[in-house]
């Protein structure tokens, strides 16, 4: 690697950074502010602020409920962006993306509760789902998705996870795995994205408080 001299302001405490598949915008969920930042990507990797004339290039924040943005995540296609925010009473909120700037449209409706400090989101590789892991609250919300619009439906949660902090799930899109406390759990999801753990053994130890999870692409190894 090589520094590119491109050091561009960020809201507080900048937490995840998330790049879109084709290289072309960045966000960055920033923790201890009230909004993501967003950048557009030059060819030399270096990136230029979605809104210059603020500091920090916010291109979330005009709702309460977008405080303390913790993750955001893209779907394959890059048409939406899905963001959770709050240390307390956590929200995911919808967007839609300008695919010429990059800016955010919040879609309307498309505001959920996700327990308490929601740390992680992420969409399913085959766009039909979304599932958020709240740390404090334990639980993990799962969600469909239409493909067309973006728009989300809840189909309930899962609990008993204590720690909860990172969804993965597989490129088939039949399993979803979720980090908490000293441990994986690893469930099925089922035809409306609902989650449901595997028998016999659904539990899976680990170090301590696993914070993220990575699965392989070819599916077999996490």
């Amino acid at each position: 690697l090589a520094p590119l001299i491109n050091t561009l302001s960020t809201g507080l405490v900048p937490h995840h950074v998330n790049v879109d598949p084709q290289g072309k915008f960045v966000y960055v969920s920033n923790h201890e502010s009230n909004f993501v930042s967003g950048y557009r990507l030059n060819a030399d990797g270096s990136m230029v602020p979605m809104v210059p004339a603020i500091n920090g290039s916010p291109v979330t924040g005009t709702d309460a409920s977008e405080n303390q943005p913790h993750w955001s995540a893209l779907d394959t296609t890059r048409q939406f962006l899905y963001v959770v925010s709050g240390h307390g009473a956590s929200t995911l909120r919808a967007y839609s993306v300008d695919q010429t700037t990059g800016l955010l449209t919040f879609i309307t409706g498309q505001s959920f509760p996700v327990g308490t400090h929601a740390h992680n989101v992420v969409v399913s590789p085959n766009n039909q789902f979304v599932y958020v892991a709240s740390e404090v609250s334990g639980d993990v919300h799962a969600f469909s998705r239409n493909t067309s619009d973006g728009k989300l439906t809840s189909v309930g949660s899962v609990t008993g996870l204590s720690g909860a902090a990172a969804v993965a799930v597989d490129p088939a899109s039949k399993f979803a795995y979720v980090s908490y406390v000293n441990a994986v759990e690893v469930f099925t999801i089922g035809a409306n994205g609902a989650l449901t753990r595997i028998t016999p053994t659904s539990t899976f130890p680990t170090g301590n408080a696993p914070h993220a999870l990575t699965m392989h692409p070819n599916g077999q190894f996490l």
